[in-house]
């Protein structure tokens, strides 16, 4: 039976507003507004971060999975933040400085510089412990990487359903590198397994003032559990 013209437009229409509907909010603290949040303008954010994470990919010589394949044996790779310099005005930002610079909004990625108040984006570091190669990831805040962890789970939810927890994160570090190693960055420092605490940083409720500080992160290995999804839609 061939469908009216009048209510192909109207399925058309109500498919067109389901794909735009809200499907999170998320508080903008500095300005204390609440915005709506569509799937689709998430997922240009994700093109975006994805698409500079490919910048940084190509020219390391190290892939996100050897630094899950190095710490099978030994250590975790330490986190090294790079040196981050406001583009505009040059100011030297320090790492708490980067964190205090971040927004509560999903579609931001951003921080701000202290002194210009120029918002741009910043990245981190892993150094191999074999080869000292080191690989670049853009950094983000924990919320966004929650968000961004979410919309990536709930795109491929019925492929990773049946998945071993490790498979999981394996395929998100191919996936999204970015978002996996900003989850290990920002796991609990107790953990001693890489996959083990990119789990647990996306899954659990712990004390975000129990995250991974620089310096213990060298020390100290990690997990992950992720069957979670940061962000239902």
């Amino acid at each position: 039976m061939r469908m009216s013209r009048s209510r192909q437009h109207v399925s058309s229409s109500r498919k067109r507003q389901a794909e735009e509907e809200p499907v999170v909010a998320a508080v903008v603290a500095k300005k204390g507004t609440l915005i709506n949040v569509t799937k689709q303008q998430r997922k240009k954010v994700a093109a975006k971060l994805r698409e500079q994470q490919d910048a940084y990919l190509s020219v390391s010589e190290a892939t996100p999975m050897s630094f899950v394949a190095s710490a099978a044996d030994g250590p975790p790779p330490p986190v090294e933040e790079l040196d981050v310099y406001c583009p505009r005005c040059r100011f030297a930002l320090s790492e708490d400085q980067v964190s205090e610079g971040f927004e509560d909004n999903v579609l931001s990625y951003t921080t701000q510089c202290p002194e210009c108040k120029h918002r741009f984006e910043t990245s981190f570091a892993f150094e191999h412990p074999d080869s000292g190669a080191r690989t670049r990831f853009v950094w983000l805040c924990s919320q966004q990487t929650r968000n961004q962890y979410g919309l990536w789970y709930d795109d491929r939810k019925k492929q990773l359903a049946d998945m071993p927890a490790d498979t999981v994160v394996d395929t998100l570090i191919v996936d999204r590198p970015e978002v996996a190693f900003n989850a290990y960055r920002y796991g609990p420092v107790h953990t001693k397994e890489v996959r083990k605490r990119i789990r647990e940083f996306l899954a659990a409720d712990y004390d975000e003032d129990d995250q991974v500080d620089d310096d213990d992160q060298v020390d100290d290995d990690d997990q992950v559990d992720d069957d979670d999804q940061v962000d239902d839609e």
